[in-house]
């Protein structure tokens, strides 16, 4: 009987301790959005916060997905950074867009594993103030009698202060500043559809021409994203044994690729944000190039059904927003490619030796260039073909294994290519003494070769190499929104978590909506709104 009490005794501990660790890795999350409804081609501002089991904010995963769809697809997406639970995104949409209500969604890796009834959905109407389409449900009617509204007046710029009760049980979220809002009827969104439910769907992959590739799984586990994002590839052939990947710019970023043992390969990635070209290498036992198939990081979870569009307003309010999106889309297009930024710490060590290219005499090859001036490479046949060493200073000289060459961050596995390569596109040279490791490969030293542009300018790329242009987490985009230019979000602070917020007036005489969202006490949300003047 003792022994008997002792085993039960032992039971209940192992299923206390799963319980608590069930608890640790379980998330809420709530996604806000500047606004109710949107013309087509604007963009959509959404602050995302996830919590823990016990309320606060969670410091578990690092990333969130938000997703906008119809009940046939995805229209739009975005990837979001998060610190201490709490970060934000821009989402442009589509001009294409047809008139109606999507759902906007957002979840967790981690959240994946339990099933999409866990996910944040709510409504968002978007109008398409330059086409009709077959597709559209929406329904214009006559906005509703202007209330008397008692708003506040202010000065372009002058500090306004909006504020709940002292004794309410609420916490504002995000603030937005709107000019000529479009009145809409709002809805919850529907229920999700249990057939639907992710931990039995598929994950969809990404073809070269955009479209997607499904790949079926039994028990799919998602990883929580403790670091950065997970990127996963699928290996077509089913032949790789070793793959990277690689950011292609002027810093360094280098992951190996780890077996899921469903034949797809997934990346632990960390401090790579926005949009970033990347190179995907794949090859097999015998060392033959093969190439790497990106698989969609989105559940692509949509409704079955979506109510109806009613939208109250005039001609002249509808004209007004359809301003606003050609405004935008126009900023959109003048907004220039940023200039990659050069970073020489690689793993938290500098360079023993760097140059700056541009300073020394012209070279045509890399070959050429080694040899005039560069210190600490030297090169020697191995097994039969050309390798680069790296001087080791506690080895007192040259390393007996092979240094990882990199061009724009990108590993070259042939050598006699980048020897050969136009040394008159290169900016900088950099040479790293010392042991490095990416998952289970070690390398001993490193080259780097940097070109003026960082994009791998004219290097042929092998079969087994991929690049590819990579949407990752945006880390708390900038929030300065265009003045002077007629917009429809002036103002958005997606960072607040208080009773009161203070912001300034817009510039441009008019009167706008003061949009609140927030949650109370249980986690459930709350919008309100008021009007403002500015003179």
């Amino acid at each position: 009987m003792l022994k008997m009490r002792k085993i039960l005794y032992v039971l209940l501990i192992a299923l206390m301790q799963c319980l608590d660790a069930s608890a640790q890795f379980a998330e809420s999350i709530t996604a806000f959005t500047d606004k109710d409804c949107y013309a087509a081609g604007e963009r959509i501002q959404v602050s995302v916060a996830v919590q823990d089991a016990a309320g606060s904010m969670s410091d578990l995963s690092k990333v969130a997905y938000v997703e906008l769809c119809d009940a046939r697809s995805m229209v739009a997406h975005a990837m979001v950074q998060l610190s201490d639970g709490r970060g934000w995104a821009s989402m442009t949409l589509p001009s294409t867009m047809h008139s109606g209500f999507y759902q906007l969604t957002a979840y967790t890796s981690n959240m994946r594993n339990i099933g999409t009834s866990v996910f944040h959905r709510s409504l968002v109407g978007v109008v398409n103030t330059f086409s009709l389409s077959s597709r559209d449900n929406v329904k214009f009617v006559a906005p509703k009698p202007k209330e008397m509204v008692i708003r506040q007046t202010y000065n372009a710029g002058q500090k306004v202060h909006v504020s709940l009760p002292k004794d309410s049980c609420l916490a504002i979220r995000t603030l937005s500043v709107v000019s000529h809002p479009l009145g809409i009827t709002m809805y919850d969104a529907p229920e999700p559809d249990a057939a639907s439910d992710v931990a039995d769907s598929a994950a969809s992959g990404m073809t070269a021409d955009g479209g997607t590739v499904s790949v079926s799984h039994d028990e799919p586990f998602f990883m929580p994203e403790l670091e950065g994002h997970i990127v996963r590839t699928m290996d077509a052939s089913g032949s790789v044994v070793s793959t990277r990947l690689s950011g292609v710019g002027k810093g360094l970023y280098i992951f190996d690729g780890k077996p899921d043992g469903d034949g797809n390969w997934s990346y632990i990635t960390h401090s790579l944000n926005g949009s970033l070209p990347i190179v995907l290498n794949g090859y097999d036992a015998s060392g033959a190039p093969v190439r790497m198939q990106p698989l969609s990081p989105y559940a692509q979870v949509m409704p079955r059904a979506l109510p109806l569009l009613e939208v109250g307003c005039t001609e002249a309010e509808l004209k007004k927003r359809g301003a606003c999106a050609q405004n935008e889309m126009a900023l959109q297009l003048s907004v220039k490619a940023d200039t990659l930024k050069h970073v020489e710490t690689f793993l938290s060590r500098d360079p023993d030796y760097s140059y700056d290219v541009t300073e020394y005499t012209g070279f045509s090859t890399i070959r050429e260039a080694l040899l005039e001036y560069v210190k600490g490479v030297s090169r020697r046949k191995m097994e039969g073909r050309n390798c680069l060493f790296v001087s080791l200073t506690e080895e007192k000289g040259y390393s007996r294994f092979p240094a990882l060459v990199l061009l724009d961050g990108m590993p070259v596995y042939d050598v006699e290519e980048v020897l050969a390569y136009d040394a008159r596109y290169l900016n900088y040279i950099q040479v790293y003494g010392g042991s490095y490791t990416f998952g289970s490969t070690t390398c001993h030293g490193v080259i780097s070769f940097i070109t003026k542009k960082g994009l791998l300018s004219n290097y042929k790329l092998d079969a087994g190499t991929r690049l590819v242009r990579y949407d990752f987490p945006q880390n708390r985009p900038s929030l300065t929104l265009p003045q002077g230019k007629s917009v429809s979000t002036v103002y958005w602070n997606p960072l607040v978590d208080a009773l009161s917020v203070d912001f300034p007036a817009p510039t441009q005489p008019g009167i706008y909506q003061v949009v609140l969202r927030g949650v109370d006490t249980r986690g459930n949300t709350f919008t309100t709104s008021s009007k403002l003047e500015v003179k």
